[in-house]
């Protein structure tokens, strides 16, 4: 994938609208106590005050294959954009993708799921949004791309070769419970012509995964379990420690372990392949994830990298990265430490962070 497309992936992620104070953590035992019921069909009243023709839009059954043909209402204003995805303002004229709406259900105490399709490049990914029912974003969570035929080979006459292929299917066992079921395989491909139909004639390896959230009664999604269900084949070792990564990307904006999660895993890579073969390919990976983190929830990060200044840990370094790449403007990291709350905690990142980045970057 490209760079420019890595950088866009990245970005896309919320900003700090969870409702959670910097551990990440809040009170909602009146909601969870409520009943978990969902009406029939989503209150869309949100996207039609915005002008959007909904009449459309395909609805989240129980059974959802994104492999389906289904409507999509294309974000042609950058207003609605901003509406919906907050978080992609911040990336200004660099941004150059298509913004689908590709799906809609509702959910218990009104609540609505929104999915998204996004188009920049050669490639994609879709999106989940939780909203409440004013239109605002409560909870989001990437999927990366569920509908994924990528060719990694082919003859000169498009007639057989190699590709990769994900497919996706969303199941709901409750309207407050869903699983997500994902395979993605690496196989052989033939048709008789160019735009014949395709038909595979060997797998070289194959993964499903099953991972199962929960919603909870202000609209945040939990990660209850995830699990291989299958395996076949030999799997490039690079893509696993690779797909490893991003899928910490893919954790629910809520959730408040996740940072814990990629320290860990960062701090256990650094040691398996010492820094030359680290700094190849997996730093690279885990950068945008913290990237992703930062634009989610700064404070939550910037909190944790308070909490943990007297541990070793390879977020710091990482970090600092992101802003001296220029992957994010240092006038957001400025204004979000002016925002923290504990004072010693302040303190701590405007020292840390004041020769962080570009020289022109703040002002």
């Amino acid at each position: 994938m490209k760079m420019r497309n890595l950088l866009l992936l990245a970005a896309l992620v919320l900003m700090p609208l969870i409702s959670c104070n910097a551990n990440g953590t809040s009170s909602n035992a009146g909601d969870q106590a409520a009943p978990a019921a969902a009406p029939a069909k989503p209150d869309l009243g949100f996207l039609k005050k915005m002008g959007l023709d909904v009449s459309k839009l395909q609805a989240i059954d129980d059974s959802f294959d994104f492999e389906q043909e289904r409507e999509f209402i294309l974000l042609e204003e950058k207003a609605d954009i901003f509406k919906l995805l907050p978080m992609v303002e911040s990336m200004g004229e660099e941004i150059d993708a298509g913004y689908y709406i590709g799906g809609a259900r509702a959910l218990p105490r009104g609540k609505t799921m929104l999915l998204y399709s996004v188009e920049y490049g050669d490639g994609g990914t879709e999106l989940m949004g939780i909203y409440d029912k004013n239109g605002n974003l409560v909870d989001f969570m990437q999927l990366g791309n569920c509908d994924e035929y990528m060719t990694i080979e082919c003859n000169d006459d498009l007639t057989q070769g190699k590709a990769q292929i994900t497919n996706t299917i969303m199941k709901f066992s409750s309207p407050d419970e869903f699983s997500i079921d994902k395979t993605i395989k690496v196989a052989d491909w033939k048709r008789n012509k160019e735009n014949g139909p395709t038909s595979f004639t060997k797998v070289h390896w194959l993964v499903q995964t099953l991972s199962t959230y929960e919603i909870d009664g202000q609209g945040r999604i939990t990660l209850v379990d995830e699990k291989e269900i299958k395996r076949q084949g030999d799997i490039d070792p690079d893509y696993q420690r690779r797909n490893a990564i991003v899928n910490l990307g893919h954790l629910p904006a809520s959730d408040p372990n996740r940072i814990e999660r990629l320290s860990k895993m960062a701090n256990e890579l650094y040691k398996q392949l010492g820094r030359g073969e680290y700094d190849d390919d997996p730093s690279y990976y885990i950068q945008q994830v913290l990237a992703e983190y930062f634009d989610s929830n700064p404070q939550t990060l910037l909190q944790w990298i308070y909490n943990n200044r007297n541990k070793k840990n390879l977020i710091v370094e990482y970090f600092e990265q992101i802003f001296a790449n220029g992957w994010r403007n240092k006038y957001t990291l400025v204004k979000a430490i002016e925002k923290m709350r504990d004072p010693d905690a302040q303190k701590y990142l405007e020292d840390l962070t004041a020769q962080w980045g570009p020289s022109d970057a703040v002002g």
